[in-house]
């Protein structure tokens, strides 16, 4: 075979040598190829999907050709071998039924804490089935509701080990480690599981583990997938699946938002269905009887909603309203839910899981009107809004957006969180409070006024410099620390870098994330890198350990806080204003990102607060963090103005969700309209602080002057029982002369009396004298002549001395008990009754 395709290779051979070299060598090199490629394909067979050249002689073109198919197809073999997993072993022969049947029977015991019980049972199943990812999940699965984190991550890897096909083991692994600070390692995981189901939640999930662990990596690259998919969906009239407090974080605009939270409460839709053919009765309301509102919470307990409004339902006007409160979390059980116990007319818990149950148990108790305060927040009940438990629907504080449902009537806003603009992105009519719609409560809960405080070493995990007597201005930041963003933290390290002698301040979730944040200040702005020098100067940037009990007074020490505009401080906000320190915003479209804005209107600052532009925001940082005496005046301002700020004053709030909710009363049933938007009536020149003050010191006025009245009367009507009290005094003086009372100081030891004098000189000049010795205070020229009368000249006059100084309210003629009564310092009231003298009452 080779002999005869040698020899008709030499013969062509000649001819082309004698024609060309070149062509010659160009043929010499083609059969050699081919030759080695058929002893190639002897020694190593490839794949049926590449064929064998034929044996046979053929034309050189043919030749040629072949050649060619076979190193394309040799180039598309070894792709496919790069591209191919590692065989996997046969799996074993499995049961699924039976898997199915033990994982139900686990499942179930653990849902009834038996938790031994169904470890065993899993178990069991692995001897039988050790390869099935199912059990081998399910395990992981126990481990983590056990909230044993690392032992749950093991036992998910196991899964992923035996079926890489399934991308939620990867998902779940990466989950665990984030659990346990791991923040790197799970985002590698959660990238992973991307590649093995691009989907939108995956991506959610990569975003929420970054922004927990600042974790800036493919951050670009993560925003544009996100609102890619998102945007997608949204043009083809689907509803992202993303959770409407994680979308708030992200650069969607107003109609995204929208979109998204219609979606999230698409299931309120159905339940409506459902039970289409449920009427809940409801009451009707002619504008006389009480109006009833019904507060519906997880969060009536130690929780920033509970501690914020725990005041607010004792300043409700009980002749008007009747207050309910409904309680949807079973640990609601701590001395704030004990406080909000006592001052509602009915507190309900609505711990039923079936929907149509809790409505009806909350219809039970007839409210008018349902506010919703936790919304998309965990434990809350946004369900049983669905069936109409109430006639009037309102959502508040849960959550500054729109709920997207039709199933809520009116949202709580005002006239910088919501413009009217922006009134077409909202499901609900807007009630406009007059200041602000967030209620802040710390003029009660927050005991004393927050001075401000020095800093000291054990607040913050950097290191800072051995002499703390000339601090830098220190721009701050509070806030939870997944709120950052590249795009914000470069921001913040350009005011520090033109604000001479500054630092800035960060919370930070552990030492990951910290050294995440340091790791960007080392690649992009390597000149605020601490050089770890105690003695030189402050570090560009500390890392705060956190607040405590006295939280509001550690923050003090900022000099501005530097507010994330994409979504704003709320109690951050309130906190740092109420110990007198000023924020810097800049709002944008939604409610969250123009709350703070509120705030500082509100406050009065909102010329120095509030940004109209990223470079407006670097701009009045970096002014008042140079300006040390304009800064001075706004924080003088917020410290002076504290006490009648309108946004700390939880009663007058309180009168102004009273106006609201008649508002929505009168709409509802005595107009008979649909909701429509509300301005709510500003009433802080009737309830303000401010106001209360003035009114509570005229009431004061009032009262005194009522008393002043009543003993006028009395003494007219006892004129008969004067007279004869002013004929006994005289009687009395008559017969008793000097030396009778010289006597009786005498024998009731005179010192006595002098030191009772000198005392009441002494208080006299003391601001703090209480009012009861104030009554008894002697004037000054008096106190010269008090001898001399008792000793004579006018027996009488002495008398009454006496009696201004002992004021007793015993009739005459009574004796008195020298021991009776003590005064705050264990002296007797000094009576005189032994010695049988009968004084004026």
């Amino acid at each position: 075979m080779f002999a005869s395709s040698t020899g008709s290779s030499s013969s062509r051979g000649k001819q082309l040598q004698g024609n060309n070299s070149r062509a010659f060598s160009l043929f010499v090199m083609v059969v050699s190829i081919y030759t080695l490629g058929s002893l190639w394909f002897i020694m190593f067979p490839t794949r049926d999907s590449i064929p064998l050249i034929k044996e046979e002689p053929m034309p050189i073109h043919q030749l040629q050709v072949g050649i060619q198919r076979y190193q394309n197809q040799l180039k598309v073999s070894k792709a496919l071998e790069r591209k191919t997993e590692p065989t996997e072993p046969e799996p074993e022969p499995q049961d699924n039924d039976e898997i199915d049947r033990i994982v139900e029977r686990a499942s179930d015991l653990k849902g009834k804490k038996n938790w031994e019980e169904s470890m065993r049972v899993l178990e069991e199943g692995l001897k039988k089935y050790p390869r099935s990812d199912k059990l081998l999940g399910h395990k992981g699965g126990w481990y983590f509701d056990r909230e044993d984190w690392n032992n749950a991550a093991k036992w998910f890897e196991k899964a992923h080990e035996v079926n890489k096909k399934d991308y939620y083991w990867v998902q779940n692994v990466a989950m665990c480690l984030g659990k346990v600070g791991k923040g790197k390692e799970a985002s590698k995981w959660l990238w992973a599981a991307y590649d093995m189901n691009p989907s939108l939640g995956t991506l959610i999930s990569i975003c929420d583990t970054q922004w927990k662990f600042n974790d800036f990596h493919r951050y670009q690259e993560l925003l544009h997938l996100v609102l890619e998919k998102s945007r997608a969906l949204i043009k083809n009239g689907e509803a992202p699946d993303i959770n409407p407090f994680s979308a708030l974080h992200l650069p969607f605009d107003l109609e995204e938002l929208f979109a998204i939270a219609k979606g999230q409460v698409k299931f309120m839709e159905e339940i409506a269905t459902k039970h289409k053919s449920l009427k809940l009765q409801h009451n009707t309301w002619d504008g006389k009887r009480k109006i009833r509102v019904g507060y519906i919470s997880p969060d009536l307990r130690h929780h920033a909603v509970g501690i914020t409004i725990q005041n607010m339902f004792s300043y409700h006007d009980k002749s008007k309203f009747e207050i309910l409160a409904f309680s949807c979390y079973e640990e609601s059980n701590d001395e704030i839910t004990a406080k909000i116990k006592e001052s509602v007319d009915e507190f309900v818990e609505i711990f039923d899981k079936d929907v149509v149950v809790a409505a009806k148990k909350i219809n039970e108790h007839k409210p008018d009107i349902l506010i919703d305060l936790g919304l998309f927040t965990a434990y809350a009940r946004m369900d049983v809004f669905a069936l109409r438990p109430a006639p009037i629907s309102v959502a508040w504080l849960g959550l500054a957006s729109t709920t997207g449902s039709r199933f809520y009537d009116y949202v709580i806003g005002d006239h910088v969180v919501v413009l009217p603009e922006h009134e077409k992105f909202y499901a609900e009519k807007i009630v406009r409070m007059p200041h602000s719609y967030h209620i802040f409560d710390h003029k009660q809960y927050y005991p004393y006024t927050p001075q401000r405080q020095p800093i000291t070493r054990n607040q913050y995990a950097s290191s800072l410099p051995e002499d703390l007597s000339n601090p830098p201005v220190f721009f701050c930041n509070y806030a939870n620390n997944y709120r950052l963003d590249p795009y914000i933290f470069h921001r913040w390290l350009t005011i520090i870098k033109k604000t001479p002698h500054s630092t800035l301040i960060l919370k930070y979730y552990n030492e990951e994330s910290m050294n995440n944040l340091l790791d960007v200040i080392k690649e992009k702005y390597p000149e605020l890198v601490f050089d770890g020098n105690p003695q030189k100067d402050w570090p560009k940037v500390i890392f705060h350990r956190g607040g405590g009990q006295d939280h509001i007074a550690m923050k003090t020490v900022c000099d501005i806080h530097l507010d994330v505009p994409k979504y704003n401080g709320h109690s951050t906000s309130g906190d740092l204003l109420w110990g007198g320190v000023p924020i810097l915003t800049e709002p944008l479209t939604t409610m969250a990102s123009r709350a703070a804005a509120s705030f500082a209107t509100t406050s009065g600052i909102q010329k120095m607060a509030v940004a109209q532009s990223p470079d407006d925001y670097v701009s009045k940082a970096v002014y008042y963090g140079t300006n040390k005496e304009e800064l001075a005046k706004v924080r003088s301002k917020l410290e002076a103005e504290r006490m009648e700020n309108p946004l700390f004053d939880t009663f007058l709030f309180t009168k102004h969700l009273e106006d609201a909710f008649t508002q929505m009363m009168k709409l509802e049933f005595i107009e008979e309209s649909d909701p429509k938007s509300i301005d709510v009536n500003n009433l802080i020149n009737k309830y303000g602080a401010k106001a209360m003050k003035l009114m509570n010191e005229k009431q004061n006025e009032q009262q005194e002057d009522k008393q002043d009245d009543e003993q006028g009367g009395n003494e007219e009507n006892n004129e008969d029982q004067k007279e004869q009290d002013q004929k006994q005094e005289e009687v009395v003086a008559d017969k008793v002369g000097p030396k009778d009372i010289v006597q009786v100081i005498a024998e009731k030891k005179i010192e006595l009396v002098k030191a009772e004098l000198e005392l009441l000189e002494k208080q006299k000049g003391d601001q703090a004298m209480p009012e009861q010795t104030k009554a008894k205070e002697i004037p000054k020229k008096d106190t010269e002549k008090m001898l001399d009368k008792l000793l004579g000249k006018n027996a009488q006059e002495g008398a009454q001395i006496l009696k201004n100084l002992f004021k007793t309210d015993r009739k005459p003629g009574a004796e008195l008990n020298p021991n009776a009564a003590q005064r705050e310092d264990g002296e007797d009231n000094m009576g005189l009754n032994d010695a049988k003298i009968i004084l004026p009452k």
